[in-house]
């Protein structure tokens, strides 16, 4: 078989504990085990000295910084497997003859549908009419961002060769915005096999009436829903604790979030090794999800694997990942009163009802093999490149 030399093109510094940094970590690694040859181009390389807040405003764009890379090294590659928004030039210009993909890690203009939902809209216009002016001045820049990432987006969409996607709405966007299905490639993130193996392996003997959230502490992850939605859940079952893995922020920040008589169930975890995910949820029933945008939500899989069903709102990502399993996961985005009853209807499932479902869930994540989504995508660049 032949063997590949693939670039990778990173939005950040390559590494493997969290994000979209991660799943080209693992995707580089599951490459090489197969033999093939990968290379990473990141901000450590056009940005060997950091990327500083003047160099962000006033420096050269991230965009035109990989092109003059790829104009010297691009020939020496079969594969250039770049995220959706960096490569923005026709590959003529730096002179590339393999096959040019459109990594998704989110698409923005599926992103920005999220922001019409009218809880979501109404927290973020709450949340923003109380933020300082120094913030104020970081969301101006911000917003400016997104009107060239919108530019970047849809130049990388012109010239990729193969767009990929990670969920159903993003496939259909570009569908109705009229790029060809030849052109579209849906494939969906992978969990490290040995993570999902292992988690796989947990018994759920040990399980209480626990809760638990994998996620960034961001407003577009639900956050000011959490409070809400315990309080429904506690009026009808008595909760022991709630695991919040890997927000980042800590105790002082997240428990603003939550009125005082919910503070003593927090269980607060700012961050983790991935491997060490499953002692925190090893006691833990229901997960809860209730994400307004996601682009995929491996922290749906990574509990599914250690047999814990998880509630989420019906959006792109999630959508996709609970359906076949079980669609009356899925709540409707903002429907706090439907989620907690969903959560309370699964916390009051008897042993056996629940441990059908706990395996239901294991057998689900097990779609989601890194080896297996690996192949996929190495089939799909072979069979493009002939």
């Amino acid at each position: 078989m032949e063997k590949l030399k693939i670039l990778l093109v990173a939005d950040g510094v390559l590494t493997n504990i969290s994000g979209v940094l991660k799943v080209h970590y693992e995707l580089k690694e599951e490459y090489e085990k197969q033999g093939h040859e990968v290379d990473v181009l990141d901000y450590s390389i056009v940005y060997p000295k950091g990327r500083t807040a003047f160099r962000k405003i006033f420096g050269v764009l991230p965009t035109v910084k990989f092109w003059n890379y790829l104009k010297s090294n691009a020939y020496k590659y079969d594969v250039i497997d770049a995220n959706i928004w960096y490569i923005v030039y026709p590959k003529e210009s730096f002179n590339f003859k393999g096959l040019l993909l459109a990594r998704s890690h989110g698409m923005q203009p599926v992103y920005q549908l999220a922001e019409n939902i009218k809880s979501f809209k109404e927290t973020l216009t709450k949340e923003y009419s109380n933020i300082k002016f120094k913030t104020r001045l970081g969301n101006i820049y911000r917003s400016l961002q997104k009107e060239v990432g919108l530019k970047e987006f849809y130049a990388s969409v012109k010239y990729a060769d193969i767009i990929h996607c990670l969920n159903t709405e993003e496939y259909r966007y570009l569908l109705n915005y009229g790029i060809s299905k030849k052109k579209l490639a849906l494939i969906p993130n992978g969990l490290d096999d040995n993570i999902i193996n292992a988690f796989n392996k947990e018994p759920i003997n040990e399980k209480v009436n626990s809760l638990s959230f994998v996620g960034s502490w961001t407003l577009r992850k639900g956050i000011k829903d959490f409070d809400h939605i315990i309080t429904l859940i506690r009026k009808r079952i008595n909760i022991k604790d709630f695991y919040l893995l890997g927000g980042y922020y800590g105790e002082e920040h997240v428990k603003k979030d939550f009125d005082k008589k919910n503070q003593n169930l927090l269980k607060i975890v700012p961050s983790f090794r991935p491997e060490e995910l499953s002692k925190y949820l090893k006691t833990c029933k229901v997960g809860l999800f209730p994400s307004y945008v996601e682009g995929f939500g491996l922290a749906v899989v990574e509990q599914l694997a250690c047999g814990i069903p998880v509630v989420a709102y019906k959006v792109p990502g999630p959508t996709d990942i609970l359906n076949n399993l079980d669609a009356s996961l899925l709540i409707e985005p903002g429907n706090r009163e439907a989620f907690a009853k969903k959560v309370i209807e699964i916390l009051e499932l008897n042993d056996i009802e629940y441990a059908d479902l706990s395996e239901r869930c294991k057998q689900e994540s097990r779609k989601y093999l890194l080896s297996d989504i690996s192949k996929r995508f190495l089939k799909l660049y072979r069979t493009k490149l002939n």
